[in-house]
C-alpha cells in the first residue's frame, strides 16, 4: 500500500502580526520516536499554520488570544490529534499514531481509474480559476552537497495571469546567501529561471500530458485507494509511462472531480556540461467558493555538474500567500527585462519585511549556516 506524504501550508493571516504574539516550538514523532516531516499544524478555527521540517520540528507564532485554543496535528499517514495550547508552555512533544491499511480495506469504485481521470479532465475548466487571477507568491530555493548547505534564496513577487496572455510579474523582494564560492555563483543563475517558471504551478494552465485526453493512451492509470480527508472523499490514482513525463499521483475529489494534489515525476535530462535527475514536482490545491486554487507546491531534483563531478540536491517550495481576482499592478516584465531588473532586488536577511514569512519552516542546517554567515 502506497502512502502519500502530504505537505499542507495554509495562508497565514497577516492581520495577526499587529497583535501580541506567542512563539510555540515542538517536535512530532511516531510511536517509535522517529521524526515525522510535513505534518500540518494548525490553530483550530483559523488559517494560522505551519509544517514540521525534516527533523520533525516546528515553530509557530500565534496571537496570544489563541492560547486557549487547540493545535491540530495532521498527516495523511497518521491519525490527527488536537493539542491544547497554553501560553506558559513553549515546547511541545507530539506523538502521532500511524494509520494502517489492509488490502481488503481499499474500496472498489464503480469507475475505472481511466474513467476517473477522464472526468477530472472534463471538469478542469469548471473546477479551476483559469481566466484570470493575481497571486502573491513566496518562494524559497535551498541547495546542498552531501547534506552541506551551499545556497538559500528567497523571493516574493506578484504574478498576474490570464488564460490567453503572457504572465506579468511584479518583483517585491529577493534575498539570498551562498555559503561557499559555488553557492554564490548559483545564486544569480537560479533565481531568474525559477521565478519565471513558478507559473507552471498555477491554475493548471500548463497541465501535464497525463491530464490531456489526447495523451491518455500513453499512460497507465491505477486506482490505489479511496481516502476520506477534510470531510471529502478522494480517489488516489497512480500514473506511469515511459515518456519524458514518467507519471505521478493525483488525488481526485469523488464528488466534483477536482484535483487537490498532483505529484509529477520527470525523466532525467542530460547535456554536455551537466545533467538533471530525480525531478519531482508536487502541487496542492484548495477548494474555495466552488473553485480549486493553487495553495503551495514544491520541486526537488539533483544537478550533476560534470566538469567538477559535483551533485547538487536542489529543493524549492512555493506558497501562495495571497490571492485576489483584482489586478493590483500594471508592470509587464518579459524575460529579458526581468534579467536586468532582478539585480536591483537582492536584499538583506536583516530586513524586517521577511518576518511575515517565518511560518514557512526552513531546515535547521540552513538556519545554522545563515547564523554562521551573519556572525563569522
Amino acid at each position: 500500500m502506497k502512502h502519500l506524504y502530504t505537505l499542507i501550508i495554509l495562508l497565514l493571516s497577516l492581520a495577526s502580526f499587529g497583535q501580541s504574539m506567542n512563539t510555540l516550538r515542538g517536535k512530532v514523532l511516531t510511536e517509535d520516536n522517529v521524526p515525522i516531516s510535513n505534518v500540518h499544524i494548525q490553530v483550530k478555527g483559523t488559517n494560522i499554520g505551519t509544517v514540521s521540517n525534516s527533523q520533525g520540528t516546528f515553530k509557530l507564532k500565534i496571537p496570544k488570544k489563541y492560547c486557549d485554543s487547540n493545535l491540530i496535528f495532521s498527516h495523511i499517514s497518521y491519525f490527527s490529534i488536537p493539542q491544547e495550547v497554553f501560553c506558559e508552555k513553549k515546547d511541545y512533544l507530539v506523538i502521532l499514531p500511524e494509520k494502517t491499511f489492509e488490502l481488503d480495506e481499499v474500496k472498489v469504485s464503480a469507475m475505472s481509474a481511466q474513467q476517473i481521470v477522464a472526468n477530472a479532465i472534463l471538469n478542469l475548466n469548471k473546477n479551476y480559476q483559469i481566466d484570470s487571477v493575481n497571486y502573491t507568491i513566496f518562494s524559497r530555493l535551498t541547495e546542498q552537497i552531501e547534506n552541506e548547505p551551499i545556497l538559500i534564496e528567497e523571493s516574493v513577487f506578484n504574478l498576474y495571469h490570464e488564460n490567453k496572455t503572457r504572465p506579468e510579474f511584479n518583483v517585491i523582494k529577493v534575498r539570498g546567501c551562498g555559503f561557499d564560492k559555488l553557492g554564490e555563483q548559483r545564486f544569480d543563475k537560479a533565481r531568474l529561471i525559477d521565478i519565471h517558471s513558478t507559473e507552471n504551478h498555477l491554475m493548471l494552465r500548463y497541465i501535464p500530458n497525463f491530464l490531456k485526453k489526447t495523451k491518455m493512451r500513453k499512460y497507465e492509470y491505477d486506482l490505489l485507494d479511496e481516502i476520506f480527508d477534510d470531510d471529502n472523499s478522494y480517489f488516489v490514482i497512480d500514473i506511469t509511462s515511459n515518456e519524458y513525463l514518467k507519471g505521478g499521483i493525483i488525488h481526485v475529489n469523488k464528488d466534483n472531480f477536482g484535483i487537490r494534489y498532483m505529484k509529477i515525476i520527470y525523466d532525467d535530462e542530460d547535456w554536455t556540461d551537466m545533467s538533471k535527475t530525480n525531478t519531482i514536482r508536487e502541487n496542492y490545491y484548495i477548494q474555495d467558493s466552488g473553485k480549486w486554487y493553487f495553495t503551495h507546491g514544491s520541486r526537488e531534483q539533483v544537478w550533476h555538474l560534470k566538469k567538477e563531478d559535483i551533485r547538487i540536491s536542489s529543493y524549492r517550495v512555493t506558497v501562495a500567500t495571497n490571492r485576489t481576482d483584482t489586478r493590483s499592478f500594471n508592470k509587464s516584465d518579459e524575460m529579458g527585462r526581468m534579467s536586468k531588473m532582478l539585480k536591483d532586488f537582492k536584499g538583506s536577511f536583516n530586513d524586517e519585511f521577511w518576518g511575515q514569512y517565518n511560518y514557512i519552516p526552513v531546515d535547521e542546517k540552513f538556519e545554522r549556516s545563515l547564523t554562521n554567515a551573519k556572525n563569522p
